[in-house]
């Protein structure tokens, strides 16, 4: 061949097909170092996606959080009423305050 040409040698015998395989890497890196801003763009929308992710999970984690610490204050309260609601006189009878008091607090908040 003549001039710009380059030459390929490709090898007869048992190693042609590593060098067969070698070849046709090195053509496929050449032919992607020109798509390097596609990959930027590639790599940029994937953190995006991963920060709205963590965003996301974030925000789940805060709710439950949020539902968990309802529920202890729900479950301290109904501690106290039923310590109230069990409380006993001396004679073995209900305290009545607790009682009354209990059904007004319902009264006020069923409004």
């Amino acid at each position: 061949l003549k001039g710009d040409q380059a030459q390929i040698h490709i090898p007869v015998g048992k190693h042609k097909w590593k060098a067969l395989k070698q070849w046709y890497q090195r053509r496929v890196r050449e032919s992607n170092e020109g798509s390097k801003k596609t990959d930027l763009l590639k790599v940029a929308q994937k953190q995006s996606a991963k920060v709205k992710e963590e965003k996301a999970q974030n925000a789940d984690q805060k709710d439950l959080e949020e539902k968990k610490e309802e529920m202890n204050k729900r479950k301290a309260q109904r501690a106290i009423y039923k310590k109230k609601m069990t409380a006993k006189t001396k004679h073995g009878q209900p305290v009545m305050k607790h009682q009354i008091g209990y059904l007004l607090h319902k009264i006020k908040h069923s409004k």
